[in-house]
Order: structure tokens, then sequence, then C-alpha cells
């Protein structure tokens, strides 16, 4: 995503209407928005980066803490096997495998509300909420991609964790009597431990994956708080020089 030219911006009359104050802080609002996307968005993928993506897991804890998160959550984090080697051709391809998982994990978190960001280099990171158990759909959909959505030559770890708001909060230890502040700072720190938790998940996704590398290829394997087992495709994925975006 190139940053657009900024030209200069226009000056007022001496004693302007309010027609054409109107119209300034529109300009200013779009300005302020377009340096809001630049720090909080990939711009490869035009997905939120690591920062934006912080940013809305903070809102998500004032929406558990309001009471406007009713059903599940679900932290997902994924990792792309084999880009150093997808490089070796040259980081167009390398931008042409990111730019794949973008695609693959659009097509698995559909909601409107689902936050999908490029957390850094390889790795993905995705924050969904949902009125049910949301997992198990996560990996069957994953799985039916992988075979036959168009996506046979990627390959991936991935470690999610999924939980109700009841058992969140119970977990914090929140009580209804309990201050505003201090609930707020067991919110936070309760969706922080969820999110490590996750990241742990992939972390020995990745380690099984490299041990259990078939020719150099690494398989696809998830991790999960509810499967407790691995997720893992038929075969290695065999990375491509011909893989679309």
């Amino acid at each position: 995503m190139c940053e657009k030219e900024k030209g200069p911006m226009p000056s007022l009359p001496d004693n302007p209407t309010i027609l054409e104050l109107k119209e300034e802080n529109e300009v200013l609002k779009e300005r302020i928005k377009e340096l809001e996307e630049l720090t909080t968005k990939d711009p490869l993928t035009e997905l939120y980066n690591r920062r934006g993506w912080e940013e809305e897991v903070e809102k998500l804890a004032e929406e558990i803490q309001r009471d406007e998160t009713k059903g599940y959550v679900t932290i997902f984090f994924a990792d792309l096997n084999d880009l150093k080697e997808i490089n070796k051709g040259g980081h167009d391809k390398g931008d042409e495998y990111i730019l794949l998982m973008r695609k693959f994990l659009k097509q698995i978190f559909i909601r409107k509300g689902d936050i999908i960001a490029r957390w850094g280099g390889d790795e993905f990171a995705v924050v969904s909420r949902s009125n049910e158990p949301f997992i198990e759909i996560i990996v069957d959909r994953a799985d039916q991609l992988l075979q036959r959505g168009g996506f046979q030559h990627l390959s991936y770890c991935a470690g999610a964790v999924s939980f109700s708001r009841k058992q969140f909060l119970k977990e914090c230890g929140i009580t209804e009597d309990m201050d505003p502040k201090t609930k707020k700072e067991k919110i936070e720190q309760g969706l922080l431990e969820k999110i490590n938790e996750a990241d742990q998940y992939l972390l020995t996704a990745k380690k099984m994956a490299k041990e259990q590398a078939a020719d150099g290829r690494k398989p696809t394997i998830v991790l999960t708080n509810e499967t407790k087992d691995a997720s893992q495709s038929s075969q290695p994925n065999s990375p491509s020089s011909e893989v679309q975006p």
C-alpha cells in the first residue's frame, strides 16, 4: 500500500465561512485517518500490523468489561513454513506466499468483526468473536481449503485458544462487586495469558513440524486448547514458486 502524495494544506481566507471551515475540517479528518492507517496497517497485506492488532485486543478487553462480548473468543496465531526457502527464488515470491496466507485466512475468518493481522514477518494473528465454540470450525475449514481450495502449496503451523466470556471471567477471578479498575487490570492480564497460551501452542507446533519434516518439507500442524492433539495435513505441502495470491 503506497503512501499517497500529500499536497500542501489548503489555506483559508482571512474570514472563512462556516461552509469553508466544515470543508477544512473534513480534509483534516481524512489526513488524520490516513496517518492512523500508516501506523496500524501492514503495507504489503493491508491487514492490521502488530500495533493495530494489539489496539483491537484492548478494545476487546473493554467490551468484555462492559459485558458486550457474550459468546466465545478465539485467539489464533499462525506461522508460515519455509518462507526462507521461498525467498531464495526472490523476495517477490516471498511476498506472493505471504499474500496467499492473507487470502487463506480471509476465507477462514469471514465474520465482519474478525481481526486479522500480520504480526510480523511470516507470522499472523487473529482474534475472532462468535456465538458458539468456533475452533473446530476453524480447523475443519482450514483443512478443506488446504486440500481443495487452491491452497495446496501453502504450509503453516498454528496455535489457538478459544474460551467463553463466562469461563474467562471465572478464570480471571472477576466478581460482581469488584471495582472497575481492578476488573480492567484482571481482564487485560487474562487476555495476555490467553495470547501467550496460543503462542505456546504455535511454538510447540513448529517444533513438531521440524521434527516431522520429510525431504526438508514441513507439514501443516495446528494445536489448540480444545483438541490438545495435532491437526495435520495428510502430506507436507510443498513450497512452490508458482503460488498465486
